[in-house]
């Protein structure tokens, strides 16, 4: 039986490895930045969507919901 986490990357990791899927996601996502230009452009933003993209990723890979979310990386 698989998790809850694990129900959610069934769904969204064929989106990061196919090609033709990540290409329609990303055109997707595209759109979505030209539409809410206006209130959703900065660059404090664009710091802030990978590394909420990142969190996000991180606790989609979890084997249980209650697993704490693992550290993919540190700064120096």
């Amino acid at each position: 039986m698989m998790t809850q986490g694990g129900q959610w990357a069934a769904l969204h990791i064929p989106n990061l490895a196919e090609p033709t899927l990540r290409q329609l996601v990303s055109d997707w996502f595209a759109e979505r930045l030209r539409r809410h230009h206006a209130t959703g452009a900065g660059h404090d933003l664009e710091l802030v969507r990978p590394a909420t993209d990142g969190a996000w990723l991180a606790c989609l890979v979890r084997d249980t919901p209650s697993e704490s979310v693992p550290v993919l990386g540190g700064f120096p």
